[in-house]
């Protein structure tokens, strides 16, 4: 067996406690949880790559999978008992050489150099900020741009790849504070091949493919913080839902006009890429000209307050609504595996982009105003791309509410074979039980919590997160201009946790003595090459 990745100048530096309990606030951590988590990400980082196969670069997600179950309140038995399960994971191992700043860009998109990178960031993080960090490593055009051959380093675009795996991976080190899990996800993004779909590790090697992805990302890079109109708005503009109507609007997206084949998003993934990359990426730069223009400077956080907002509701809504309304008869809902990481890496949002809150810990200090703009329109053009990769189905959003409407309070089945509650009420003894049913968030936590399958525990802690934020919201709240795709003044806060109930329907309820069930692999597309298979690790699809 390969020896254990030398890391031990940096373990005791970057592998303190976590600083925060994540962007759910539940009770449940203590200090010795706190100290197993530790020591499983230390064990983790020296022994295990950041992928489990490397020939088709799935990853490695036990520390994704821990950070989650901890801020859920995970005992230490139960986090190492995770840990355990995950035993597929692949040994990591000496690199060929050292990365330097002078060999940095020789050996990026080699995962043999997975090691190597994490040591180089390692060091980068004893003597600077994550903030430091990111503005340099992900957004400098150092690391973005290199010369007229199109050979470009593409951090930016390596950070989305593989259905968003690197920014999830920094994300979780961001949300809980712990500097070694950041150092992770930067090696990581060094050794994605850029737009890397689920397991497509060579595409777009070719001249025409490079330009592709640099036109991209001079969209997505190149903007203004604010248009120039002279005249500044009154009340800044609202855009809920915008992009998702944009799409469903432009009729060359439609699966028809692009030719997409269906089943597993292999090469549909590719063929939308070439054929309307740029297109995409258009629409979002004009999503979010339509958030910003002539918003005053001084108004321009709030502003951005919202469009993160906007980009929650409109992920949640292209995986719950549009999954439910592109169901089987013998569905209860498409819980598109694909969709769900829209969801889940969106919970970093709130960290990265926003610069303070009550509700989750931000950068500190937080990245310049303009690199948060870009990393928003980076995230929402990945999302955007698959959507449209996946078949651009539609979000059916007032039906989906009528069939949900009982998942926003719901008892657990299991209440039902128990004995009276009783009360004590001086010298009387209350034996009725109340019938009416609380919040369907008290029903799922004891599921999702023992709940084997690790993406499905970060959905829901993700939909919980949201909803503690957003909950509130009433009908009415997110309207804007009519749209004939999307109904956004039908929406309220309750969006989250319908799709949180709906997607425990589907995948299990454990706690209740249901078995567990898996993701759907395949697009909305009608296949034209056979049906996919449910994958999963450590031989079918997995991101």
């Amino acid at each position: 067996m390969a020896s254990a990745l030398d890391t031990s100048d940096f373990l005791a530096k970057l592998f303190d406690l976590p600083t925060s309990t994540g962007n759910l606030n539940l009770p449940g951590a203590t200090a010795e949880s706190a100290e197993a988590l530790i020591e499983l990400l230390k064990h983790n980082a020296r022994h295990n790559h950041v992928y489990f196969s490397s020939e088709k670069r799935q990853h490695n997600h036990v520390m994704d999978h821990l950070f989650a179950a901890y801020g859920l309140g995970a005992s230490p038995a139960l986090l190492k008992e995770i840990y355990a399960s995950h035993r597929y994971e692949q040994p990591v191992k000496s690199s060929p050489q050292e990365i330097t700043d002078e060999t940095f860009f020789q050996h990026i998109g080699d995962e043999k150099y997975y090691g190597a990178y994490l040591v180089y960031f390692c060091r980068y993080l004893l003597s600077h900020t994550p903030t430091e960090a990111i503005q340099k490593f992900i957004l400098a055009e150092e690391y973005n741009y290199a010369d007229p051959d199109f050979n470009d380093p593409n951090m930016y675009i390596r950070y989305w790849a593989g259905i968003i795996h690197p920014h999830i991976h920094l994300g979780y080190g961001i949300e809980f504070g712990v500097l070694q899990q950041i150092a992770e996800g930067l090696a990581m993004t060094a050794v994605h091949h850029p737009h890397q779909g689920m397991t497509e590790v060579d595409m777009f090697a070719s001249l025409e493919d490079k330009k592709i992805m640099r036109e991209i990302k001079s969209v997505l890079l190149n903007f203004e913080l604010a248009s120039a109109i002279v005249i500044e708005r009154t009340t800044a503009p609202r855009n809920f839902l915008g992009l998702a109507s944009a799409l469903l609007s432009d009729e060359s997206l439609s699966l028809e006009s692009l030719g997409l084949k269906g089943g597993v998003p292999v090469g549909d993934y590719g063929i939308t890429l070439r054929s309307a990359g740029p297109r995409i990426a258009r629409h979002v730069a004009a999503w979010y000209d339509a958030w910003m223009d002539g918003v005053p400077a001084d108004k321009a956080e709030s502003q951005l307050a919202l469009m993160v907002e906007d980009v929650l509701l409109t992920v949640t809504t292209w995986y719950a609504a549009a999954g439910w309304g592109k169901r089987r008869p013998d569905q209860v809902t498409h819980n598109s595996f694909i969709a769900m990481h829209f969801v889940t890496s969106s919970m970093f949002l709130p960290n990265l982009v926003l610069a303070n809150s009550r509700h989750y810990q931000a950068l500190d200090p937080p990245l310049p105003l303009r690199s948060r703009a870009a990393l928003l329109r980076g995230f929402v053009n990945q999302c955007a791309h698959w959507y449209v990769g996946m078949g651009r189905a539609p979000v059916p959003i007032a039906d989906f509410y009528s069939a949900t409407d009982n998942f926003v309070f719901s008892n657990a089945t299991a209440l039902d074979t128990r004995g009276a509650a009783q009360r004590n009420m001086g010298t009387m003894t209350q034996t009725e039980r109340y019938s009416s049913p609380a919040s369907a968030w008290a029903r799922i936590w004891p599921s999702i919590i023992v709940h084997p399958n690790e993406h499905l525990v970060k959905l829901i802690r993700a939909l919980g997160a949201f909803s503690q934020m957003y909950g509130v919201r009433g009908k009415g709240f997110y309207a804007g201009a009519a749209s004939a795709h999307v109904d956004a003044g039908a929406v309220d806060g309750t969006l989250f946790v319908r799709a949180a109930a709906l997607t425990m329907e589907k995948m299990g309820w454990v706690a209740e003595g249901e078995p567990t069930r898996v993701w759907e692999f395949n697009t909305y597309v009608p296949s034209k090459m056979g049906p996919g298979g449910p994958g999963g690790p450590p031989g079918g699809p997995s991101a």
